[in-house]
Formats: structure tokens, sequence, C-alpha cells
């Protein structure tokens, strides 16, 4: 599924989100992974690339993104007012 398209499904379904494919999608907003404490962690943290305090600590559920942080993301997003960085 294409970043425009899953964001646009993300805004009435948060549930049953590949967890890939969501990250792919934080990534376009002008999210930027962090480097990892430690090993073993199945954390993924990112930060904006601007705006240093929108943050997001991302874990799978599975193959899928929980649906509390795809809540959180979409919070984010209309917070700063992000938008998807040209693919």
């Amino acid at each position: 599924m294409n970043n425009k398209d899953l964001f646009d499904r993300i805004q009435t379904e948060q549930k049953n989100v590949n967890f890939n494919d969501f990250i792919k999608l934080v990534e376009a907003f002008g999210f930027v992974k962090m480097k990892k404490k430690g090993k073993g962690s199945h954390s993924h943290q990112f930060s904006h690339k601007v705006y240093k305090m929108a943050y997001l600590n991302l874990q799978p559920a599975g193959k899928e993104a929980k649906p509390i942080q795809v809540r959180q993301f979409k919070k984010l997003v209309a917070k700063y007012n992000l938008t998807m960085e040209d693919e």
C-alpha cells in the first residue's frame, strides 16, 4: 500500500496496519529513526527532523502497528501540521 493510501485509511481505521508500511509512512512525514541504545530491543524510536519534540516510540504487535501508536502519530501530524514529503 502506498503512503498516501495508508494515511487516508488510518484517518478512520487504526487497526490492522502493517508495521513495516507504518514505518515507511512515519518516515515519509519527516521522522528519522534514532540510534538504538542497547541490543535486543524491538522498539523503534523516531524524532522529527525539524520538530525535535515530535517523538515516537514504536513497537510492533506481531506484524501490525499498535493502534495507540497510530493514533499518537496522527496527533503529532495534526499538532505540528506535518505533511508528507515528496516520494
